[in-house]
């Protein structure tokens, strides 16, 4: 039988449950939801947090992870690092690396 320890407790609470990132075309924005699992909710109280990065204050996104789990990070023009829990495959994030990142370079 399996008996969570104190080792493992601090990873429940910093991984979220599921995250949604969805790429508008249209208005140039980069859409992030990030739904937080139950043991979070109890400290934090927000179900989701949301944010939307327009594209023009881009200046790349990547992919970041070990050989399992991978996080997208966007660092913007004024430098600040914006990334998300590494619960992707490498493949689910290639899509929308390669479309936003294409935009970018336009500039």
């Amino acid at each position: 039988m399996f008996k969570p320890s104190l080792l493992f407790g601090p990873a429940l609470l910093t991984v979220n449950a599921q995250v949604s990132i969805t790429y508008d075309p249209m208005n140039k924005t980069l859409a992030i939801v990030e739904f937080r699992n139950p043991i979070k909710r109890l400290f934090c109280m927000d179900k989701e947090i949301s944010t939307i990065l327009n594209v023009i204050n881009i200046q790349t996104c990547l992919i970041r992870g070990d050989c399992r789990n991978y996080s997208f990070v966007v660092i913007q023009n004024s430098g600040t690092t914006y990334a998300v829990d590494d619960i992707f495959n490498r493949s689910d994030l290639n899509a929308i690396v390669e479309a936003v990142n294409a935009v970018i370079n336009q500039k």
